[in-house]
Formats: structure tokens, sequence, C-alpha cells
């Protein structure tokens, strides 16, 4: 009875289900791990990774999407603290005047009266506190009020914006997004007009990551992972052998 062996043209291939399956496990441990680590995070909304089969090659990322549901939100009892019920964004300008979009409504005035973000980025458009306010407060509409001198002054409005794909924003850190080509341009508009959805103030959106959740992906990637070392290993442990064959075999 002959004996069978592995041919070249194979020995690389039996490795390629198993390391793409490695690969696409470590990649979502990675986002699973980034999701956990912004559990605490105002207005994080947690990454989802899926996968595709590539059968009989294994396996491969396909694409990572942000959650769309929003977080509980939280009372904070500070008037400019806002919290977006839809799912919209509060659009800033960082400190070096690049665009940005933002969940995270935790604004207070900076040392010129600007509600900012703490980072340093200033809502657009940009709203200032009237100096000596004894008193802020922000309607669902967005319109923001400040009491002066014992009478009341309309300061300015709140305006947010919404994408068609907002998974396209990119993250830039600080827990901004900067427009991309495949977010689309933004439509701005007012809280409680057309389809945005009211404002909240007092309130903030916590991060929407449920932690056992988390847990139990990472889980189920640390199995993954498992097999699919134990799956090159074999691979090689098969490769060996066939080398191993080849040596012994007869010349001619």
């Amino acid at each position: 009875m002959p004996i069978k062996f592995l041919r070249k043209s194979e020995m690389g291939t039996i490795f390629f289900a198993p390391l793409t399956g490695l690969v696409s496990a470590y990649n979502r441990i990675s986002i699973t791990a980034n999701n956990i680590a912004n559990l605490n995070t105002i207005g994080f909304h947690a990454y989802q990774a899926t996968s595709m089969d590539l059968s009989p090659l294994g396996t491969a990322l396909q694409s990572v999407q942000r959650s769309g549901q929003a977080g509980f939100f939280f009372q904070t009892g500070s008037p400019t603290d806002l919290a977006i019920s839809g799912d919209a964004y509060f659009e800033v300008q960082t400190p070096d005047g690049k665009t940005a979009y933002t969940r995270a409504g935790s604004f207070s005035a900076d040392n010129q009266g600007y509600l900012t973000t703490s980072s340093g980025a200033r809502l657009q458009p940009s709203l200032k506190m009237p100096a000596g306010a004894q008193g802020v407060f922000v309607g669902q509409d967005g319109r923001v009020t400040a009491i002066v001198d014992g009478e009341t002054q309309e300061v300015g409005r709140v305006q947010l914006a919404r994408f068609n794909n907002p998974n396209g924003l990119q993250s830039i850190g600080e827990n901004l997004f900067a427009e991309t080509s495949a977010s689309g341009e933004p439509s701005r508009g007012y809280p409680g007009d057309g389809a945005f959805a009211p404002l909240f103030s007092g309130y903030l959106e916590s991060s929407n990551v449920d932690l056992p959740t988390e847990f139990v992906n990472l889980m189920t990637e640390k199995t993954a992972v498992a097999a699919n070392v134990k799956a090159i290993n074999a691979a090689q442990e098969m490769i060996d052998d066939t080398l191993q064959i080849g040596k012994n075999l007869p010349a001619g």
C-alpha cells in the first residue's frame, strides 16, 4: 500500500484556516477589551464585530460596528450636563480648530464662559455664558437661558447633528468622532424638531457596554484561540511527519 504524504502545495494551505481563525479571534478579543476599558466612559457605545466564513479557508473579520443602543441616563444635577435621547451627536470644535462629534454631553463653562467638553472642545455653534450668571437652564428643545441680576436672559440654543451612517464616523480619541466619506455629511437641527429627539438637562448618558456579555465574549474567544492553536500544532506535526517520511523514502 503506497505511503501518502503532503505535497508542497498543501503544506501552507493546512495552516491557513487555523491562522485566519486565530487572527480573527485576537481581533475580537481586542474589541471586547476596548469595550470593557470604556465601561465608565460617558456616551460610549460598544463595538460589535461580525465574522465572515471563508470555508474551507477559515474565518475573517467582516466588519466592526458601534451599537446604536443608547446607554442609561443618570442624573447629575448640573444643568450643562446634557443627554441626547435620539441618535444624534453634539458638534464641537477641538482646541486645534477641527470639527468633531460626540455623545458625551458633559459640558462646563471655560475661563471665557464658553461651553466646552472636559477635553476643551467647544460646543458648536458656540454658547457663551454671561458673566455673573446665577443660574443656567437648558430646555428639552435646547434653548439655553441664564439668570443675570435676577432677570432671565436667553443665551442661545444647542444644535445637534445626525449622520446617515454613524458607523462611518472615525474615532479620533477623547470620545470624539470625525466625519468621513463613509458617514456622509451631517444634517443639523434642534432638539425636538423633526427627526431630532429632545434633550435632557442635568443628565448624562452612561456607556452602553454590558459587562456580562463582554465576559461571555472573552470566554468564547479564549476557546477559539485554544482550538486554533491546537490545529496549528497538529498541522506542524503533520508537516514534520511528512518531511520525515520523505527522508526515509528510498532514492530513485
